[in-house]
């Protein structure tokens, strides 16, 4: 599940290089004999080496650039990479909106980003200082808390011109669950980390599309998406042969066995009545993560989609020509080596290997936040390192691939010459699929 080209594979590998050196090569050549002190150094030398290696390349924030003004909303923002994504986009002089379930969290989680905000920005009046904003809540499981907050954010789109959109949050469960109003027959992390997303983003492009008419800038949506979507669990060996994760899909939904069976299926319905249905009464033991990737799948999905939506978005020739010098105009591609100016662009991102309170279902979060958070950083990255993945989509103006899939150290989608992404993940007949199964479910209200 971990990209070889990600920053913490790497580490990885610096890691089983140097304990090799240590354990076999130092002992062959350099004796038994070395000193504390000498064996200290070399340690804590080879820790350093995986940290450094681990950490990844930063974000390149546009030189000259001035941000404030600029309004973005994150998603999953009271922790975790969200909340990475916010504090750095607020410190950049963003406005930033804060979304996530529970009002308490964010509203600490806006206190500590507007104690950093203070004091970069002591020397500018507190007025002109970047503002960071809780409208309400949002639960991404519920289908009517979407469509109240996207409503709630549109309304206010006069104030706050929304110029991104990142969908950084996500939840990881044990056990089958569903989400509710409106999403009861959808699996609750495919609904949370997927359906919720996509629908916010189609429901914010009004708001999106506004705010790049207003400044002659795109506007711009990341999903954070992750390497799990590469692994989907251990498949019984019939469904190799068949759209295996659209069948898992279709497997978790509140139907009959008849409905996943045969509505569905693009096979023949004699092939389909061969195989045992993805039926769960829970999520397998041992094999929950499998559908958790299945969820960050359907996220790169949501890019495709998305991208392919807004594709005829795009700003007119006189618009194109006003502002052919603006930094604006670079990252408004379609595929690689084609500029097209779009009003809204989207991407999405691995983040990185990383510790955080996503894992709260399986260990509490003082087991997450002091035991296997630290030394998880041998090789993986903390909060802020895993947001730099999402915000080079989100605000760098070098050349930019639409619909493309980014780790910290670039774009490795489709378009790219080396891809990251599943070959489930680049099929837009499944991808399509996928959208058509939304779409129907949400049509049955």
């Amino acid at each position: 599940m971990i990209h070889t080209y990600a920053s913490e594979f790497i580490a990885f590998l610096v890691a089983v290089v140097l304990c090799f050196t240590y354990f076999y090569v130092k002992p062959l050549y350099l004796g038994s004999d070395l000193s504390f002190t000498d064996n200290v150094i070399m340690i804590c030398t080879s820790l350093a080496a995986c940290r450094f290696m681990a950490q990844g390349e930063k974000c390149k924030w546009p030189a000259g650039v001035d941000f404030s003004g600029r309004v973005a909303l994150v998603t999953g923002s009271s922790s975790g990479v969200g909340y990475g994504v916010a504090e750095e986009l607020a410190l950049h002089g963003w406005t930033v909106i804060l979304a996530g379930p529970d009002s308490k969290r964010l509203l600490t989680a806006k206190e500590k980003i507007l104690r950093k905000v203070a004091r970069k920005y002591r020397k500018v009046d507190k007025k002109d200082q970047p503002q960071v904003i809780v409208l309400g809540t949002v639960d991404l499981s519920s289908e009517q808390s979407v469509r109240d907050y996207a409503q709630c954010v549109n309304h206010v789109r006069h104030k706050y011109p929304l110029a991104l959109l990142v969908n950084a949050a996500g939840t990881l469960s044990r056990h089958l669950d569903y989400g509710k109003d409106g999403f009861e027959n959808i699996e609750k992390m495919v609904a949370t980390n997927a359906v919720g997303p996509l629908l916010l983003s189609e429901l914010l492009l009004p708001a999106l599309e506004h705010c790049a008419d207003l400044s002659g800038v795109s506007s711009r949506i990341v999903n954070v998406a992750s390497s799990c979507h590469t692994f989907l669990g251990f498949p019984k060996k019939p469904y190799k042969e068949l759209d295996y994760p659209l069948q898992m899909l279709y497997g978790t939904e509140r139907s009959s066995p008849h409905y996943n069976t045969h509505r569905h299926s693009t096979v023949s319905a004699e092939k389909a009545d061969s195989c045992t249905p993805f039926l769960l009464e829970d999520l397998p033991p041992l094999n929950f993560v499998g559908y958790y990737g299945l969820s960050k799948l359907c996220v790169v999905w949501n890019t495709r989609i998305l991208a392919q939506k807004v594709s005829n978005l795009y700003f007119s020739p006189t618009a194109e020509i006003e502002n052919a010098d603006d930094e604006s105009n670079e990252g408004k591609t379609t595929g690689r080596g084609t500029q097209q100016h779009l009003k809204v662009f989207v991407a999405c991102c691995h983040p990185g290997i990383i510790t955080t309170h996503l894992y709260r279902d399986l260990f509490p979060n003082w087991v997450l936040d002091y035991i296997i958070y630290y030394p998880s950083l041998l090789v993986g990255k903390t909060w802020r390192e895993g947001a730099q993945a999402a915000l080079k989509p989100a605000v760098e103006t070098s050349t930019m691939i639409h619909g493309g899939y980014y780790l910290c150290s670039g774009e490795y989608g489709a378009d790219s010459g080396v891809s990251c992404v599943s070959s489930y993940g680049s099929n837009m007949v499944l991808a399509m699929g996928y959208y058509q199964w939304v779409k129907e479910l949400l049509s049955k209200d």
